[in-house]
């Protein structure tokens, strides 16, 4: 069984931490906690950049970034419930919150709740609609989830086009959604086209590389990709 990792988290993680840590005043003792999370965080120290997170939320336990930061180390160890009340109460801090509706989303979808995840994922293509991952991950979803009532094959292929369409055809994961997606529809020769082009693309990880060798054979005998492996 292979599962695909948060990279792409880690990638609007960092992009947070940026914007988040800019600023003309001195730093405090919070934003060094913070600072502090996010290296922890991208070394995959994840109990370590907890405790960083941890003493943020001390100072200001109204900080929904260092909320969201946090649930996304707890959803790494695999504690779906605790990462879920993190986004929540970030969320609840900041409803426009687009990152935090797509960890929750994620977070939702590896816990089983499907209907709740695919209402994150819309929720945040209508915040940031110029976001090509909250397009794949809202086609991933729609395309390979185990639940057959959330699985959309035409709505699939037009969530993972958006996301192709807005990288400009460079990001080979979403080029494999957007194959799963047409397979999703019975669309074998589109599907089949599409695996071969995101090869070609070229994947983040090996294990990326190795599933989208795997569904191309699958889809040239004519088998879906329904992946128990991400959303459960």
């Amino acid at each position: 069984m292979i599962k695909r990792s948060f990279l792409p988290v880690l990638a609007s993680l960092a992009i947070l931490a940026l914007a988040g840590c800019a600023s003309d005043n001195p730093p405090g003792k919070a934003d060094v906690h913070r600072k502090k999370g996010y290296a922890l965080l991208e070394q995959h120290h994840f109990n370590a950049a907890i405790a960083e997170f941890n003493l943020t939320l001390q100072s200001n336990p109204n900080d929904a970034e260092a909320l969201l930061d946090r649930g996304t180390c707890v959803m790494f160890l695999g504690r779906w419930d605790p990462a879920i009340a993190d986004f929540d109460a970030a969320i609840k801090l900041k409803p426009d919150y687009a990152a935090a509706y797509g960890c929750r989303g994620l977070a939702h979808g590896r816990a089983g709740m499907f209907a709740a995840s695919l209402a994150d994922f819309q929720q945040m293509t209508r915040l940031t609609p110029q976001d090509d991952w909250a397009w794949s991950y809202l086609a991933e979803l729609l395309a390979t989830c185990k639940d057959d009532k959330i699985r959309n094959g035409p709505a699939a292929v037009e969530a993972a086009t958006r996301a192709c369409e807005l990288s400009q055809w460079k990001v080979g994961f979403h080029i494999y959604i957007l194959a799963a997606a047409y397979a999703e529809t019975g669309d074998w020769d589109k599907a089949a086209s599409f695996e071969q082009k995101a090869l070609d693309v070229g994947a983040a990880t090996p294990e990326e590389h190795n599933r989208m060798v795997l569904n191309l054979s699958l889809y040239k005998f004519h088998f879906p990709f329904h992946d128990p492996a991400i959303f459960q």
